[in-house]
Order: C-alpha cells, then structure tokens, then sequence
C-alpha cells in the first residue's frame, strides 16, 4: 500500500473541509432536539448517557435505525409503545405525579 500523494491528501482536506458545514448543522440539531424541556429531551438525554451501544439499544427497542435516528434529530415522534420500549431499555423508573 503506497502513501497518498500531497495532491491526494489535500484533496481529502478539501472534501473533508466542504463537508463541514452540514456535519455542524447536523450536531446543532441533535444538540437542540437533547436539549428541548419535554419527555422526548429527556429521552433523547437519556439515550446519550446510556452506556449501551446503538445496535444494543435497537435490538431492545425494535426500533430500526432510522427511526432512532430521526427520533434523536427531532424530525421523528414514536408510538407510545416504542417508547414503553425506550424507557424500559434505559431502565428509567416512572413514578407517579400528585398534582
């Protein structure tokens, strides 16, 4: 295997450099979506800090990866059974609220 060239590798800066601004806009709206004050911010919190991989997480869940992924971005919503699905994968303990 021989090494890229310069003119190769400043190719790869270039493509790598162009491809910057939608990977940003991409990390800004899982970063909004985590951050929303509602359940699915918690949710998509909770997803974060879990210490289970992603194919782990989608093995329990059902969920296919898209659906998770659209979910984390905050362009897609889940049926209450996946998210029954989603809570117990993350062991999250539901109480009841006296109002």
């Amino acid at each position: 295997m021989r090494a890229p060239t310069r003119e190769e590798m400043l190719q790869k800066i270039a493509e790598v450099e162009a491809e910057m601004p939608a990977i940003l806009a991409d990390a800004q709206r899982l970063e909004r979506a985590m951050q929303e004050p509602s359940f699915s911010g918690y949710l998509r919190r909770e997803l974060h800090r879990v210490k289970k991989t992603t194919p782990v997480i989608l093995r329990e869940t059902g969920l296919s990866k898209l659906e998770l992924i659209n979910f984390l971005e905050g362009s897609g919503v889940l049926t209450s059974e996946q998210i029954d699905r989603l809570v117990v994968c993350l062991d999250i303990q539901m109480a009841p609220v006296n109002r």
